[in-house]
This record gives structure tokens, sequence and C-alpha cells, in this order.
């Protein structure tokens, strides 16, 4: 049986695989690399990008199975670990360009600038949430804010909301909207 973290990590594996893939069909001006299990790249990003002049920037990508119901980016400052007895940095304290919220269960990707969320996340609603293990016991809390969609969108940070579809493992962008503001 599957752990509460391996089943989390195989989501979040997952939610990378689609966002590459997807920016991979929508643009030929960049390449896409999963990078999130590798270790150099923790709190750079899971994805690194490069254009042609080999110019590089970090999309980090988040499965939100509840954005699709309650419109919300959950945004964590930081997280207490129960088996380690510390508290470890939340993802608002790394430094990505970009950070990409999957909601699975209705096939969007939100393409958020991360700059503009970390500089005002702190206005959110306060956040902290216990997690249980699989054991029944406390394993850890997260503490941060939730913003909604469109107070990022008021802020200027939603940059695009991708579309996608499956076809034979694989995902395509079947539409976006941009930043037209």
């Amino acid at each position: 049986m599957a752990s509460n973290f391996e089943r989390d990590l195989a989501k979040a594996r997952k939610a990378e695989h689609i966002v590459c893939d997807v920016l991979n069909s929508a643009t030929i001006d960049y390449s896409f690399e999963e990078v999130g299990d590798q270790k150099d790249y923790f709190y750079k990003g899971d994805i690194k990008a490069m254009d042609f002049n080999n110019n590089v920037c970090f999309v980090e990508v988040k499965d939100d199975s509840r954005i699709a119901e309650t419109g919300n980016v959950l945004c964590e400052y930081k997280v207490y670990s129960y088996g380690k007895s510390k508290w470890l940095k939340g993802n608002m304290q790394s430094d990505y360009d970009y950070y990409a919220v999957v909601a699975q269960q209705i096939n969007t990707i939100y393409i958020i600038d991360f700059k503009v969320l970390k500089s005002r996340y702190k206005s959110g609603k306060h956040y902290a949430k216990d997690h249980y293990g699989d054991d029944g016991r406390l394993a850890q809390k997260t503490v941060g804010t939730l913003c909604s969609l469109n107070q990022i969108k008021h802020w200027g940070g939603l940059l695009y909301t991708l579309k996608y579809r499956e076809d034979n493992g694989s995902y395509y962008i079947v539409w976006y909207i941009i930043k037209l503001w």
C-alpha cells in the first residue's frame, strides 16, 4: 500500500509531466525539461526552460485538487516536519520565475509570475493545516496564505490560463488565455 507521501509524489510528478508536455506543445521558442527530481534544482523549480540564446528560467509546478472549486492558490510560507522536529522552507521562500498550478480535474494550468505572487502573498487569507500520515500520526503542518486567482490577476501576476488534453499519455495545449492588461 502506497503511503500518503508516495501518492503525493506520484501526483506531483504527473503534474510536472503535464506542464512540461503542454509547454513544449505550445511554443518552439523554448525547450522545457523536467528537473524536479534532481537535487541541484531543489528550491529552483521543477521545470527548466531555455531559449535559443541559452537564457534559463524555472517553473515550479503545484498539483492542486481544490483550485477548481475554491479559486485559491496556496502560498506556503513554512512547513513543520513532525518527523524531523523542525520547520522547513515553504515555496514562498524560493526563487522560481514562474509558478504553474495544475487543476487536473478540469485539465487547466494557471501560469503565475512568481515574483509578483511572492511580493503580495502575505495579503492573502491566513492558512494553517495539519497533515496526517498513513499511521494516523501528525506528519506535518503547513502554514501560509490563500490568494484567489482573481486577486493574483488584479496584481498582474496571472499570466496564462492553459487548457490541455491527453492523448496516449502525452499532453497538448488546446487553448490559452494570455494576460491582456
